[in-house]
């Protein structure tokens, strides 16, 4: 029995080799040669192994708990039970934006200007403050305008069910009209139902997918999916049937032919795919210059910008198939042999093919969710580090999530001593000493901490918005999920 935990004890060592160097951070040489106790070794049914009382030195290992650690008090206060009632004046107060009051009761403008405004911290860098209105006061001004709650809420269904209805009649009418546009043409034409419908999808498939490009939520990795979709169909479909003529040209040699009808087209192409490629690369140029990238080819294989990135590999892949395709036909004419035009075809193929790899592989990395650059993400934390607010930071996630957007995420903790500091440096403290005088009665102690709370939080939000306006001078695409 005592060999068989011999055994059982050495595999289990052995086969955490790299689990405990990475953890104890120790070389190999030391993690091997010093002796370990093994405390216990339970094999169950379900293979539970509850392991290693590890013994470096003959005085034993010394504890974690030996070392002073600063303990933060994280728990949660209950509670405390009370007779204490908070007065009418004490009450949840909730906010609606103007657009929101129009849409969902139903008002005009001349109706929110009779209300009282409001002005709460704006969650947009351009602005401090933005215009908000009671949602009370909104409710009362629906209902006394709408006849009263049963009324409003059976007004606001039968609007919606309108706005339903209108939709699906809107849809239908141009459904029909389309169909009687459809049948005029082909009358007229005499084209059939198969041909406007493919001429209606190539005519109007560009613009859906440039519709989902621009698409403020929801649709930015579209532009990724169409790169990827092109690098597929179109890269590899040409690089495999280029290979097969090439390859087919080498085992079945055609009747030479005169080439100078070709070469002519082949500078033409030159000329055209070259201006093209100029234009491509000078916008990926300032692209890269404008979000801090080292090159263009550090800015081309990150895939930030899948289309001008697709721009500029297809016209890069045309200029240099050009080049080669046309030198191989140069030589096929002075020699006349064909086997140099079939070489020049493999190596256009194996340059397509390299180039729908490249596209493949950045715009499924871009898909899939790709942390930023480890230099990118060490100088954001290097400016938070700086912040005095910020007591600590934690579980950093940064993730691109197609094009040039960023979404960061962080766990923060927040100094409370500092943040009251920053709020005591916009009052007067000694209209503040004279407020906490004025406090007699257990009603005034709850008013004036629900005042300085209140202003405390909207201190917390306006220095995470300073937080927010530093980082984006790193990284100006970046969203915020700070914690």
């Amino acid at each position: 029995m005592q060999n068989a935990h011999f055994i059982v004890s050495r595999a289990i060592l052995s086969s955490t080799k790299d689990t405990f160097r990475r953890c104890l951070n120790l070389s190999t040489k030391h993690l091997f040669t010093t002796p370990y106790l093994v405390h216990k070794i339970r094999i169950s049914r379900h293979t539970r192994i509850d392991l290693f009382n590890r013994n470096f030195s003959s005085s034993g290992p010394k504890s974690i708990t030996d070392s002073p650690v600063e303990k933060i008090n994280a728990k949660v206060v209950p509670k405390i039970k009370t007779s204490f009632s908070y007065d009418d004046s004490v009450k949840s107060v909730k906010y609606i934006t103007p657009l929101r009051a129009l849409r969902e009761y139903m008002l005009t403008k001349h109706d929110l200007d009779q209300l009282p405004r409001y002005y709460s911290r704006s969650p947009y860098g351009n602005e401090t403050k933005t215009l908000v209105f009671l949602r009370s006061d909104v409710e009362q001004m629906a209902y006394a305008k709408h006849g009263g709650h049963d009324d409003f809420e059976l007004r606001r269904k039968l609007m919606k069910d309108m706005e339903r209805r209108t939709k699906t009649e809107i849809f239908n009418l141009r459904k029909a009209l389309k169909y009687l546009q459809n049948s005029a043409e082909a009358k007229a034409t005499g084209t059939s139902v198969f041909m406007d419908k493919r001429k209606s999808l190539f005519t109007s498939g560009p613009g859906r997918v440039v519709l989902f490009a621009i698409a403020m939520y929801g649709y930015i990795p579209m532009r990724n999916v169409s790169s990827l979709i092109s690098g597929v169909a179109i890269f590899f479909l040409g690089a495999g049937l280029t290979f097969y003529h090439s390859v087919q040209g080498i085992l079945a040699p055609h009747e030479f032919e005169s080439v100078n009808l070709a070469l002519m087209v082949m500078l033409g192409s030159l000329l055209s795919e070259g201006s093209t490629l100029a234009l491509a690369y000078r916008e990926a140029k300032r692209s890269s210059k404008r979000q801090n990238f080292y090159s263009v080819r550090h800015w081309l294989f990150s895939g930030v910008d899948p289309s001008t990135s697709m721009v500029l590999l297809e016209d890069l892949a045309a200029v240099i198939g050009v080049v080669v395709a046309g030198s191989a036909m140069a030589v096929t004419a002075f020699t006349g042999h064909v086997l140099p035009d079939a070489i020049g075809g493999i190596c256009v193929s194996a340059i397509l093919a390299t180039v729908a790899g490249l596209i493949i592989h950045t715009n499924t990395e871009m898909l899939i969710g790709r942390a930023i650059p480890v230099e990118n993400q060490e100088a954001i934390m290097r400016v938070m580090d700086n912040i005095k607010i910020i007591r600590g930071t934690y579980d950093i996630k940064t993730t691109m999530i197609g094009g040039e957007e960023i979404r960061f995420k962080a766990e923060v903790d927040i100094d409370g001593r500092e943040l009251t500091k920053r709020y005591l440096e916009t009052l007067s403290l000694d209209d503040l000493l004279q407020e906490v005088k004025n406090v007699k009665t257990e009603q005034q102690l709850a008013h004036f901490m629900l005042k300085h709370g209140d202003n405390l939080v909207n201190t917390l939000g306006a220095e995470i918005n300073k937080i927010e306006e530093k980082i984006k001078v790193i990284h100006l695409f970046i969203q915020f999920s700070i914690i």
